[in-house]
C-alpha cells in the first residue's frame, strides 16, 4: 500500500506504507491522536530494537534477545507493522528452540531491515503530519480541578485497563507530573504509552494513589 499523509485532511487515518493503520486504529479505539503518539514512541524507543537483538545474542545473552524480539512483536502489532510483528516472532521462537547464532543471523537480519524500514516509513509520515497539521484554535480555559479527583481518576482508569488512561494522562499531565518524582512520573508516561496499565497501577498505587 503505498501513500502519504499528505493526500488526507487532518483528522483522517493516513496512509503510510507497510502499515495497517486502520488495525492499528481499530486496537487504539479509533483515536488519531492516540495512533500518533504510540507511533513516535515506537520510533524512539524501539528504532534500535534490532542492534540491541544482535548485540544480546553475541553476548550469549538469549533470554534478553528473545525478549526484545517478543516485546518488538507485540509493539509492531500494535502498530499496524505486520511484516515486522510477523519476522519478530520468527526471531522468538528461533530463539525459544535453540537455534545457533549462524542459523539466527539471516532471521535476525530480515528483522533488521524490516524494522529500518519501517522506522523509516514511520519518521516520513510523523514529518508530514507535523508539516501539515493545523494549529489548534484558542480554547476556553480548562476549568480546575483537585489533584485528588484527577489522580483517582487516573488510578480507575488503570485499574480497569481503558485507553482513556492516556487522554487524561495528556490533559493533565503538568499537574500529574507535580504530583510525583520527576523519575517516577517518567516510569508512568512510559507505562500508558505502552499500554502496560498493570504496571502503571502499580506505580501509582506504591506512590499512595487508590481510586475510592
Amino acid at each position: 500500500m503505498r501513500g502519504s499523509t499528505s493526500d488526507r485532511p487532518e483528522g483522517h487515518a493516513p496512509v503510510i506504507h507497510g502499515l495497517a493503520v486502520g488495525d492499528a486504529l481499530r486496537r487504539l479505539g479509533g483515536k488519531l491522536t492516540l495512533f500518533w503518539r504510540v507511533l513516535g514512541a515506537f520510533v524512539q524507543n524501539h528504532a534500535s530494537a534490532g542492534e540491541a537483538l544482535r548485540s544480546s545474542l553475541a553476548a550469549g545473552d538469549r533470554a534478553t534477545a528473545e525478549r526484545t524480539a517478543h516485546t518488538l512483536k507485540g509493539l509492531a502489532a500494535t502498530v499496524g507493522a505486520t511484516a515486522l510483528a510477523e519476522v519478530a516472532a520468527e526471531v522468538e521462537r528461533a530463539i525459544r528452540v535453540g537455534w545457533e547464532a549462524e542459523a539466527l543471523a539471516p532471521l535476525v537480519g530480515r528483522l533488521g531491515a524490516e524494522l529500518t524500514r519501517v522506522v523509516a516509513a514511520m519518521e516520513a509520515a510523523q514529518r508530514t503530519h507535523l508539516a501539515v497539521a493545523a494549529p489548534s484554535p484558542p480554547q476556553a480555559a480548562r476549568p480546575a480541578a483537585p489533584l485528588g479527583d484527577v489522580m483517582e481518576r487516573l488510578v480507575a482508569l488503570a485499574a480497569s485497563c481503558d485507553s482513556e488512561c492516556g487522554d487524561h494522562l495528556a490533559t493533565w499531565r503538568h499537574e500529574i507530573a507535580c504530583a510525583m518524582p520527576a523519575e517516577d512520573f517518567a516510569s508512568l508516561d512510559a507505562a500508558i504509552t505502552r499500554y502496560a496499565f498493570d504496571e502503571a497501577l502499580g506505580i501509582l498505587e506504591r506512590l499512595g494513589f487508590t481510586a475510592t
